[in-house]
């Protein structure tokens, strides 16, 4: 037993944390705004690009149809003047 409890106690401890740890609340107050700054210019720019594309698009915007008359179309009178096709029956 004596020499397991030998061989724990001169196993390195890790000293410190992976991660830093802040105890300053002044500095953390100074990242959140910073984070909150970063957010905001984000936010700023998406909006400028969506009124960049939305002005692009009035300038291309699409012409109107105007309403063509259709080729087709005849008088009645051409229409009536025409004799009515007869079935002939055998």
């Amino acid at each position: 037993m004596g020499l397991k409890r030998a061989s724990r106690v001169t196993r390195k401890k890790k000293v410190g944390r992976s991660y830093p740890v802040f105890r300053n609340p002044l500095f953390n107050i100074k990242k959140e705004e910073e984070k909150r700054r970063e957010e905001e210019e984000k936010g700023r720019k998406k909006k400028n690009k969506e009124e960049e594309e939305r002005k692009n698009k009035d300038g291309k915007k699409k012409k109107k149809r105007k309403n063509k008359p259709k080729k087709n179309t005849k008088s009645l009178k051409d229409k009536k003047s025409k004799e009515p096709h007869v079935l002939m029956s055998v």
